[in-house]
C-alpha cells in the first residue's frame, strides 16, 4: 500500500495550514476586516484544504484515509490553539475581543499590549497579601494616594495604628471598596464616624474588592471585635465585580490575578467548563458564532463631531454656593446619566453576598446597615446653572440605581441609608465633594460630610433599638 507516504502527506497538510497562517501576515486590512480576522480566516481555509487533500488525494484504505484527515486537522488546530495562547495579539484587535479568550491567554494579551496595566498588576502583587480571590494590603505597607502616602495598619487596612490591636470591642465595622478605604481623603468617613460618636470604628475597605470580599473581610477580621453595627457601602461597580468574582469562583479559578484584570470565566463546571476555561479555540469560535467577529476593536470609534482641539468637547459647569467651575468631557458626563436597570441575574451575586454578611453579623449579635456611594451628578444635578438642558430628561429626585438598590436591600430585611437627601441639602454650600464631577470617590470634604450624616443615621438606628436584633 502507501504506508510509507503517510508521514509525508501529514507534513504536507500541516505545512499547507502553516503557510496559510504565515501568508496572512503579508495582507493588509481590506473591506473593514482587521488583520486578526484575515489570519483566522486563512487558518480555517488551511485546515479545510488540508482535510480535502487528505480525503481525496491519498490513495489508501478508508481507515488510513480517515486517520490522516483527523491528524491533518488536529495538528493545525493545536498550532492555532498555541498561537492564540502565546500571541493572542495577532488574532484579536482590542481588549474587549481578548476577553473572549481563556483567562491565561487574556493575561498574556494584557502583558503584550498594555505594559502600564501589566506593571500595575505587578505592583498589586507586591502590595497585597493574596489568598485565593481575597486580598488586602500587606500590614504596615505605605502606598501612594491622591492626598499623599498612606500607611496601612497592623492588619493591612486604612485605620490609625493600633485600632485593631488596642480594642477588644469595636462597635462599628465598615465594609466596602475604594470609596470606603478613602485613600484620597485625609480622613475616610469611617474615621469621621468614630470621631463623631466617640467610639472606635474599623475600616475594612479595600479598593477594587467585591461584595464577596466584604463578607470574607468581616469573617476574618470584623467578627472578632464583636461589632454592634456592620456598615456596607456599595459602589455601582460592585454589581459587575460580584458577577466577575462569582464566575471565577464557580469555574474554580480562585486566583485574584484574574480578578484584578477583570477576567470573566465561563461558570460551567465539569469537563465542558474545564475545557472552556483553558482552551482558547472553542471560546474564539463561540465568539464568532454568538457575538460576531471578536477581532473588531469596539474601542476604535471616530471622534465625535464638534470635538475640541484636544480631541474632546468640554462642558463647563459653574456650581452654586461658591464651589467654582468644573470642566469635564461632555461625552463622559452623558455616561453618568444612564439610568441603571439591573436584572435579577446581575444583582444575584451581590444580594447573596449581602445575605451572607447579614448571617455573619447576626452570629455575633450585630445588625447590618447598607448604604451606597452615588455618582457626583446625583448630588449636583439640581444645582447646575449651565448646560441644564443636557439633563432635562433625568428626574432630579431619583435616577441611577439608588431606588432599585434600596428595594433589593430591604427585601433581605436590611435597613438602607440613602445619603442623597442630606448630601443634596448641604452640597451647594459645602466645598466641592469630589475630585471632579465624573469621579464618584469622595474627597476630604466629601468624606467629612458623608461621615457626619452616617453618624447621625447610626445614632438614630441605635436610639430606636435597632442596632441589635
Amino acid at each position: 500500500m502507501h504506508s510509507r507516504r503517510f508521514p509525508h502527506y501529514v507534513f504536507l497538510c500541516c505545512g499547507l495550514a502553516v503557510a496559510a497562517l504565515l501568508a496572512a501576515f503579508a495582507l493588509a486590512p481590506a473591506q473593514g476586516l482587521t488583520p486578526g480576522m484575515i489570519r483566522a480566516a486563512l487558518c480555517g481555509g488551511g485546515l479545510v484544504a488540508a482535510a480535502l487533500l487528505a480525503l481525496f488525494f491519498v490513495p489508501a484504505r478508508l481507515a488510513q484515509n480517515t486517520l490522516l484527515a483527523l491528524v491533518s486537522l488536529l495538528l493545525p488546530l493545536l498550532l492555532f490553539e498555541f498561537l492564540l495562547g502565546y500571541r493572542p495579539d495577532l488574532f484579536v484587535g482590542g481588549t474587549g475581543a481578548a476577553h473572549y479568550l481563556a483567562p491565561a491567554a487574556y493575561l498574556r494579551y494584557v502583558q503584550l499590549t498594555n505594559p502600564a496595566t501589566w506593571q500595575e498588576l505587578g505592583n498589586k502583587k507586591q502590595r497585597f497579601d493574596i489568598s485565593g480571590l481575597y486580598y488586602h494590603y500587606k500590614p504596615g505597607i505605605t502606598v501612594p494616594g491622591p492626598a499623599g502616602p498612606v500607611t496601612m495598619d497592623e492588619i493591612g487596612f486604612h485605620n490609625p495604628p493600633g485600632t485593631y490591636s488596642d480594642h477588644a470591642v469595636i462597635p462599628y465595622v465598615f465594609l466596602g471598596d475604594s470609596g470606603t478605604a478613602g485613600l484620597e481623603a485625609e480622613k475616610p468617613f469611617a474615621r469621621i464616624v468614630s470621631e463623631a460618636t466617640g467610639q472606635p470604628a474599623l475600616n475594612l475597605g479595600i479598593g477594587g474588592q467585591s461584595p464577596q470580599d466584604y463578607a470574607t473581610a468581616l469573617e476574618r477580621y470584623g467578627l472578632a471585635k464583636k461589632p454592634r453595627v456592620v456598615v456596607v457601602a456599595l459602589f455601582l461597580n460592585d454589581v459587575s465585580d460580584a458577577l466577575t468574582y462569582d464566575r471565577l469562583d464557580r469555574a474554580g479559578l480562585d486566583d485574584a490575578t484574574y480578578y484584578f484584570v477583570g477576567v470573566e470565566a465561563y461558570p460551567e463546571k465539569g469537563p465542558v467548563g474545564f475545557l472552556l476555561n483553558r482552551l482558547n479555540l472553542p471560546r474564539y469560535v463561540a465568539a464568532l458564532a454568538l457575538f460576531g467577529l471578536p477581532a473588531r476593536d469596539a474601542s476604535a470609534r471616530p471622534a465625535p463631531s464638534g470635538a475640541a482641539a484636544g480631541g474632546q468637547e468640554m462642558t463647563a459647569f459653574p456650581v452654586q454656593g461658591g464651589a467654582g467651575t468644573v470642566r469635564v468631557p461632555s461625552a463622559s458626563i452623558q455616561t453618568e446619566l444612564v439610568t441603571s436597570k439591573l436584572t435579577g441575574v446581575e444583582m444575584g451575586p451581590t444580594l447573596a453576598a449581602l445575605a451572607r454578611i447579614k448571617a455573619l453579623a447576626a452570629s455575633v449579635g450585630a445588625r447590618v446597615l447598607v448604604t451606597y456611594m452615588p455618582q457626583p451628578i446625583e448630588y449636583y444635578r439640581p444645582f447646575l446653572t449651565e448646560g441644564a438642558a443636557r439633563f432635562a430628561a433625568v428626574p432630579d429626585a431619583d435616577f441611577g440605581w439608588g431606588r432599585q438598590l434600596q428595594a433589593s436591600v430591604e427585601s433581605l430585611g436590611l435597613p438602607f441609608f440613602d445619603p442623597r437627601p442630606g448630601m443634596r441639602r448641604e452640597a451647594p454650600a459645602a466645598p466641592f465633594l469630589f475630585p471632579h464631577i465624573n469621579d464618584a470617590h469622595l474627597n476630604t470634604a466629601g468624606h467629612a460630610l458623608f461621615g457626619r450624616l452616617l453618624a447621625e443615621r447610626l445614632a438614630a438606628l441605635e436610639a430606636q433599638g435597632e442596632a441589635r436584633p
